[in-house]
């Protein structure tokens, strides 16, 4: 009862608007997921394959320990990838099919937009928990751990030479 008396009814003008609809036919919807689908995957494959590729042909030119660290990077960044791309897909994936079958449900939309939402905060934990050297940062800030990241030591040394002006 406060709100009602607190916020009143919209004018008359608020109901009288035209309402614009982007599409009544699914077609449209269909063939720009679908070109967008096949443009994701194909770049996927494109650049995980060439990067494969590169990784186990490139023996002769680096040392042992550089092909570990490039494997466990590409491994670490590719298991992110797949983390934040399944949170994405799965409500991406209930909207296609509910706007093809004409479903309509409150409750999972919502869900589905929370998950979106949390997609970024999942791509840091994710980056956290599969790169060895940010997680090995972060517990240490927490546990007061010293880092295994030697800190650089230089010295400056300054010369003093007589500047003349004429």
């Amino acid at each position: 009862m406060f709100f009602q008396t607190t916020v009143p009814c919209p004018t008359i003008e608020y109901f009288q608007h035209p309402i614009f609809v982007l599409s009544l036919d699914n077609t449209l919807n269909s063939i720009g997921i679908g070109i967008i689908i096949i443009a994701a995957l194909s770049q996927s494959l494109f650049f995980s394959i060439h990067s494969i590729h590169h990784l186990k042909n490139i023996s002769n030119f680096i040392s042992k320990n550089t092909q570990k660290l490039q494997k466990s990077v590409f491994t670490a960044i590719s298991l992110q990838v797949l983390t934040t791309t399944a949170v994405a897909i799965i409500p991406a994936s209930y909207f296609v099919v509910s706007i093809q079958a004409d479903y309509y449900n409150q409750a999972i939309n919502n869900f589905c937009i929370i998950l979106f939402s949390i997609h970024g905060f999942l791509a840091t934990i994710s980056m956290l928990i599969f790169h060895k050297y940010y997680r090995t940062f972060i517990l240490s800030c927490f546990y007061n751990k010293k880092n295994d990241v030697p800190n650089p030591s230089f010295t400056i040394v300054l010369r003093h030479s007589q500047v003349s002006c004429k």
